[in-house]
């Protein structure tokens, strides 16, 4: 059983970023997956790297729609970006130091808080800036 359900509620009508959105809570639902199966220590460092390389990705996604359609947030939106960004880098280097299996509970329960706040809050705020621009 997912640790994470995409449901339609966590959609914000922009396709892209729907789409990597549901990628980010697949990768997610994997790491939940290994910490199930008590692989955890084996699989939590490819999972991080995987993660921090993906939010890279979507966060550049999203701060360029900021700047090309002038959303209002968009400077504490960044800094949320930049704050996970670090707390995945920090785990990272915790992981290469510690147990994998301990670590792995504890990078899944900060996740999935954070994306459900992220995208329940921060995302769907700029949903309808971007409908009212005429962007979805």
């Amino acid at each position: 059983m997912p640790l994470m359900e995409w449901t339609e509620n966590l959609y914000v009508e922009i396709p892209r970023i729907d789409q990597q959105h549901k990628r980010l809570v697949e990768m997610l639902n994997e790491l939940h997956d290994a910490v199930q199966q008590k692989r955890a220590k084996d699989v939590i460092g490819g999972t991080l790297t995987d993660l921090l390389a993906y939010t890279e990705t979507h966060f550049a996604l999203e701060e360029e729609y900021f700047d090309k359609y002038g959303y209002f947030d968009a400077e504490n939106h960044k800094a949320s970006h930049q704050a996970l960004t670090e707390e995945v880098r920090e785990m990272l280097v915790r992981y290469k130091s510690t147990d994998g299996e301990t670590l792995g509970v504890e990078v899944l329960e900060f996740l999935k808080d954070w994306l459900y706040r992220h995208i329940l809050g921060a995302d769907k705020k700029y949903a309808p800036f971007f409908k009212i621009k005429g962007f979805t």
